[in-house]
């Protein structure tokens, strides 16, 4: 896996999807802290560089292309909450998919992540036994993702009609679409509610 980092490191420096799935290496932390630790570097750089000069948004987007906007997370060991804080500092973030299980993940882990990421549209969170209400409560509030507009939950079992009525409504000025995904202990009731915010995908 260090074989991989290098050469994603070395070239292929400007990503703008990263994916990676089912890494079941136990003792790589430090090496997704140093690939994503990269990333977050480039884009901190850019975001500096747009704000020394006046730019127009079509001059932004030339300057952030190439830059790391989509991460997709699937069944990694190694994932902690050390390897989601760095990815939290990667900037230019739009979408982010995480797909369990993260064994030495917390749920503190994945709502600092998101309230990090300030330009998140998207997130998918799936099959994550240590995500609870408190943990979408936390994460999801306009004030810290103001631009969050679809919301994917898939497997989540101690997710329950509580936090998909308190977190919908803490984003409901920009929330667009909610899709749930066998989360079994969600009710009619919150899905109503959710509906009269935003449109519902119900797959429970």
């Amino acid at each position: 896996m260090d074989r991989v980092v290098d050469m994603l490191v070395n070239s292929f420096p400007r990503l703008e999807v990263l994916h990676i799935a089912l890494c079941n290496e136990h003792d790589f932390e430090a090496g997704f802290i140093r690939l994503y630790k990269n990333y977050a570097n480039l884009a901190a750089a850019a975001t500096s560089a747009t704000s020394e000069v006046r730019e127009n948004a079509a001059q932004t987007q030339r300057r952030q292309s190439g830059l790391l906007k989509r991460v997709f997370l699937e069944g990694c060991l190694s994932i902690t909450d050390r390897v989601l804080s760095t990815i939290g500092d990667i900037s230019t973030l739009t979408t982010l998919i995480l797909y369990g299980p993260f064994p030495a993940v917390s749920s503190d882990g994945i709502k600092q992540l998101v309230r990090k990421l300030v330009n998140l549209k998207e997130i998918t969170i799936g099959i994550l036994a240590t995500v609870k209400d408190d943990t979408l409560i936390g994460a999801f509030d306009n004030r810290t993702t103001p631009y969050l507009e679809i919301v994917r939950l898939q497997d989540l079992k101690s997710v329950t009609d509580y936090g998909i009525i308190i977190a919908t409504d803490n984003i409901a000025k920009s929330l667009k679409t909610l899709t749930l995904t066998r989360c079994r202990s969600v009710t009619q009731s919150a899905v109503n509610f959710a509906k009269r915010k935003c449109t519902v995908y119900d797959y429970r």
